[in-house]
């Protein structure tokens, strides 16, 4: 179940850590405040590389150097310690205590438009679940997204598989071989993404909306997938 609230995300997520643990997924769709910092930061980064229309730049160079700028732009930041700054800050406004928790790097993710018709991004679109890729089980994500989100340029989960075991690849998943060769954004052909081994009816979808800079709670086990970008911009 998604909850859509309008409340003040401070300390509630805290408070329902059981639910999130469980299935429950939270959006808080007034959390610009909490999330502006960590928008900001990356905006002025895309700026930087792309100039002012960036969610249009897919149309205007080549995808190789789209995605070299890219690079460029994760690199930096993942080296930042004002980008780490802000993440750590971003935890402690929702009341999550810092001594009790450990956080990863926010994650850049980039979506272009139909990039679901190439065969070399096939993987981006697999249905699966985080901890397949040798995630923690207590995993909980933060997910802000840039632009206004919906059907044509989101992700869907699978929410009536939560509690389900499914058939699925993980095992041939190497998690060192993995980082050498160069994780999720790296271009290599050999790595391996962990991914549902049996049919699942698109008809079980649970797609949702969410405006800039909102925030999208759920648990590292949930089944989902990456939704094709049929905008004409960059997600």
């Amino acid at each position: 179940m998604i909850h859509k609230l309008f409340e003040n995300p401070k300390n509630f997520l805290f408070k329902n850590l059981f639910k999130i643990y469980h299935g429950e997924i939270f959006l808080f769709l007034n959390a610009q405040e909490f999330s502006e910092s960590l928008v900001f930061e990356l905006e002025n980064n895309l700026i930087q590389e792309f100039g002012r229309g960036f969610a249009l730049s897919e149309f205007f160079i080549s995808q190789e150097d789209h995605f070299q700028k890219l690079s460029l732009i994760r690199k930096k930041l993942y080296n930042s310690t004002n980008w780490i700054r802000l993440a750590k800050n971003f935890l402690l406004n929702l009341g999550f205590e810092h001594k009790l928790w450990m956080f990863d790097y926010p994650r850049i993710r980039a979506i272009v438009t139909e990039k679901n018709r190439s065969p070399l991004a096939e993987p981006a679109y697999y249905i699966h679940r985080d901890t397949w890729y040798g995630n923690s089980e207590s995993q909980i994500n933060f997910w802000i997204p840039l632009c206004d989100i919906y059907e044509l340029n989101g992700f869907a989960f699978y929410l009536e598989y939560f509690n389900k075991p499914i058939l699925n690849d993980s095992q041939m998943f190497n998690y060192s071989r993995w980082k050498v060769e160069g994780g999720y954004q790296s271009q290599s052909i050999n790595k391996i993404f962990p991914k549902s081994l049996i049919p699942i009816s698109q008809k079980e979808t649970t797609v949702f909306e969410c405006p800039r800079g909102a925030v999208l709670v759920f648990s590292g086990s949930h089944l989902h997938r990456t939704l094709p970008n049929w905008t004409y911009q960059t997600r």
